[in-house]
């Protein structure tokens, strides 16, 4: 019996690995089953399987940003009544969504899909903040000053041990997940560590490998701890164990969700167009502590 020969890929098709197609979105969930566990849309404009959504052909990645999961501080705008980002009901120490505003209260569980580094300078408060140069994978930065981030001074501690002007960010682009385990495209947001928070992310990056699977594997449930240093200012900083949600490993749905999730994330990194919410990381903003966390 012979062997079937092998189909040869004819010229400008799509090659069987999504993440290697230029393009892949993560705003394009594969399908409806896929999305099917969270989704709250009206039965009569669910699409079929496999049907894509329409009106966004011309919007990429780039005309947007991904959701941060953030922890609310005690100067978090979204905590202040009158800030343009107030969300009602939010209170100090629960997480949120920082672009559909969600809020998840004081524990969320996640699923971890990919891991990037990457680094923010902010101008001064007294000088108008604002973020002027940024690093998309913490080697090369681009504003003022720009340029090879090794090298610059304000990615490097002070002689005085003060810490660097320029934030080095530890960012987990996740699925949240309910108590059921289930999750959706829609459910994705990065949770991002800076500052002493890096503290965190290298315990959370240990709690990871010690599982020897791949990354999207695990559940993980993140809390919060209150921290007061030596001049009585207090803040919140995220706590991360695993979760006891199907004893801490995903779902067969969920991974399904995952895996697209992680291999859409993976295009766009490869792309540079792998954007996050970063409005509000201002290390001065808030009040004491309040953002150097997350």
């Amino acid at each position: 019996m012979k062997p079937e020969p092998k189909q040869e890929q004819k010229p400008g098709s799509s090659p069987a690995n999504p993440a290697s197609r230029p393009g892949t979105d993560l705003a394009k969930p594969a399908t409806t089953q896929l999305t099917r566990p969270l989704d709250n849309r009206p039965a009569y404009l669910r699409k079929a399987d496999g049907e894509q959504i329409v009106g966004f052909e011309f919007m990429g990645q780039g005309d947007y940003v991904l959701p941060r999961l953030a922890l609310c501080q005690s100067g978090t705008p979204q905590r202040l009544s009158g800030d343009v980002k107030y969300i009602e009901g939010l209170a100090e120490g629960d997480f949120f969504n920082t672009i559909t505003r969600k809020v998840f209260g004081p524990t969320v569980h996640i699923v971890p899909i990919l891991f990037f580094k990457s680094r923010l300078l902010f101008r001064p408060m007294d000088q108008g903040g604002g973020l002027i140069c940024q690093s998309f994978d913490s080697f090369l930065g681009v504003g003022l000053p720009g340029g090879d981030c090794l090298k610059c001074p304000l990615q490097a501690f002070g002689p005085d041990g003060h810490r660097p002007e320029c934030n080095l960010l530890h960012n987990y682009v996740s699925l949240v997940i309910d108590q059921e385990g289930n999750t959706s495209p829609s459910e994705l947001a990065v949770l991002a560590l800076k500052s002493t928070g890096l503290t965190v992310a290298k315990d959370f990056n240990a709690l990871m490998r010690m599982r020897r699977a791949d990354m999207y594997a695990g559940i993980y449930e993140v809390g919060r701890a209150r921290v007061t240093n030596q001049v009585k200012q207090s803040w919140f900083k995220p706590a991360i164990k695993n979760s006891p949600i199907n004893k801490g490993w995903v779902t067969e749905e969920a991974l399904q969700v995952a895996k697209l999730a992680y291999e859409a994330a993976m295009a766009l990194r490869a792309e540079g167009r792998l954007k996050v919410d970063v409005e509000d990381l201002h290390p001065e903003a808030g009040r004491g502590e309040a953002t150097t966390e997350m």
